[in-house]
């Protein structure tokens, strides 16, 4: 994920029922939106969606490693 190499890191990816959910962390939810729209636009259109959600202290991956047995 080249688009993002410098500001944002994907932390971990949930899948269920055929669907892929991919967590990032990024400073600025602005400059991710930014950047995965230019790597997307000469793409055909996919169903996305998209929420930000503010987690400074990273508890969701937490959870996740918890959940996972690697915390």
């Amino acid at each position: 994920m080249a688009f993002v190499e410098e500001g944002a890191i994907l932390a971990f990816v949930i899948t269920q029922d055929g669907c892929a959910n991919l967590n990032f962390y990024t400073a600025s939810s602005e400059w991710f939106f930014e950047r995965l729209n230019e790597a997307l636009a000469d793409k055909p259109p996919v169903p996305i969606e998209i929420t930000a959600e503010e987690d400074p202290r990273w508890s969701e991956y937490l959870a996740v490693l918890e959940a996972t047995g690697r915390a």
